[in-house]
C-alpha cells in the first residue's frame, strides 16, 4: 500500500485536533508530531504534544514547512512523517491552511486535505472565547 496522509485544516476554532483525536481513537490513525521551539507547558508531554526542541536542534531538521510565531519556531519534518509512516501506512496531522497548502504541493497525491468550517459564527466566537480563558 502506497503511504497516505490526512491533512486536517481549517479556522481557529473549527474543531482540527479534535477531529485528529477522534480519528486516532475510533481508527487508529496515528498524528504525525510537529516540532516547537517554545517551553512544554504544564501537562504537556514530550513526543505526544510536540516534540519540543531547542534552537539547535530544531534547526537540525528537514521541514516541510515551518513557521515562526510569538518568537518560537513551529515545524513539521520530514523526519517526523517518515516515522509515522514506519509505524502505518496511514496517518493524520492538524496545520493551518498555509502548511496545508505546502503540503499539497510537496506531496501531491499523497495526502488528502480535510478542511474544516462552522455554519454559525457565533459557534466559533464561542470556542474561541472558552480557549482565550486561562486555565488553573
Amino acid at each position: 500500500m502506497q503511504h497516505k496522509l490526512i491533512v486536517i485544516t481549517g479556522a481557529t476554532g473549527t474543531g482540527k485536533t479534535t477531529v485528529s483525536s477522534y480519528l486516532k481513537r475510533h481508527y487508529g490513525v496515528n498524528r504525525v508530531m510537529t516540532h516547537t521551539t517554545r517551553p512544554q507547558r504544564p501537562g504537556e508531554i514530550d513526543g505526544v504534544d510536540y516534540y519540543f526542541e531547542t534552537p539547535a536542534s530544531f534547526a537540525a531538521k528537514h521541514y516541510i514547512e515551518h513557521v515562526t510565531y510569538a518568537g518560537y519556531e513551529y515545524g513539521s519534518s520530514f523526519e517526523s512523517l517518515n516515522q509515522a509512516w514506519a509505524q502505518a501506512d496511514f496517518v493524520s496531522i492538524v496545520l493551518d491552511t498555509k502548511g496545508a497548502l505546502t503540503y499539497a504541493r510537496q506531496l501531491g497525491d499523497k495526502i488528502a486535505v480535510l478542511y474544516l468550517t462552522i455554519e454559525d459564527p457565533s459557534i466559533l466566537r464561542q470556542r474561541c472565547l472558552i480557549a482565550a480563558i486561562p486555565r488553573q
